[in-house]
């Protein structure tokens, strides 16, 4: 772990959510973590996507995409002429934003540390997607648009990637990123129990107030905030809720067995934000 808040470089101290420090300056907070790139990289096999965090990832494409779609059209009202633009997303995981994005843009293509899910973008999706570390790869050319979708609570160095972004985005180049707040009043309600905090695989936890002064820092304005809700499968809800949470397998298999797992619901309990900024 980072000994100084990676915003605002002031000292941690250890917050009141076991596990967590926090910044006795800004509030920022982070997790007790010391974790290599090499061991954060096996967090994300195959089995992450299918059966330690996902009941199945690739099965919640449809799902997936609705959230994707209603993001695609708030970045098109911020990127005009977005045919003529570049588009870039950190995380992506198995390639089903990078779908949907290449049909409103110029170029598209992704990277992601997850190998498996790189595979299946490029081979099942046919988007152009990386294996590798953002970090360390070679961009060739400057972009319009990076996103980062659930994807800034995972890295070791977020502000190493907002620095990269910055420097490699076009004029009036925008970032878009969804996270959990967890300055929400949900948040604060949860504690130790809010269903974001879950280290090793989240690593920092921001809030608006965080993000936005971090976002700041490295020369973006931040021109859209909003809480919206998410489409969720039950099958995933129940899995979480009844496997993942409460270890009732049994359960969860007579549920499924009998059918009523299907379809998805939309929900919004007011603690995930998206955000956009525009390099200035």
């Amino acid at each position: 772990m980072e000994k100084n808040c990676l915003i605002c470089g002031s000292k941690y101290e250890k917050s009141k959510i076991v596990g967590l420090f926090e910044c006795k300056s800004c509030g920022f907070k982070t997790a007790n973590i010391d974790i290599s790139d090499d061991d954060l990289k096996k967090l994300y096999s195959d089995e992450y996507f299918h059966g330690e965090e996902y009941v199945s990832y690739t099965s919640d494409r449809d799902c997936l995409q609705k959230d994707f779609l209603s993001r695609l059209d708030v970045i098109k009202r911020f990127c005009p002429r977005s045919k003529d633009k570049k588009i870039f997303e950190i995380g992506c995981a198995y390639g089903f934003f990078l779908e949907l994005a290449k049909k409103y843009f110029d170029a598209t293509a992704g990277i992601d540390i997850a190998s498996s899910g790189v595979k299946y973008a490029k081979t099942k999706i046919g988007v152009e997607a990386y294996d590798g570390d953002f970090l360390n790869f070679n961009l060739c050319e400057h972009k319009d648009v990076f996103c980062l979708w659930d994807t800034i609570e995972h890295l070791r160095r977020p502000e190493l990637f907002i620095k990269k972004i910055s420097d490699n985005l076009n004029k009036d180049g925008l970032i878009a990123i969804t996270t959990g707040d967890i300055g929400s009043l949900n948040a604060r309600l949860r504690g130790k129990k809010w269903r974001q905090i879950h280290p090793p695989t989240h690593l920092h936890y921001f809030s608006k107030i965080s993000l936005l002064a971090l976002l700041s820092k490295y020369g973006f304005q931040v021109v859209y905030v909003e809480y919206p809700g998410l489409y969720r499968s039950l099958d995933q809800i129940a899995y979480i809720s009844l496997v993942l949470k409460n270890k009732m397998n049994r359960l969860y298999d007579f549920l499924k067995k009998l059918g009523i797992l299907n379809g998805y619901i939309y929900l919004n309990t007011f603690d995930y934000m998206f955000v956009i900024g525009k390099k200035i």
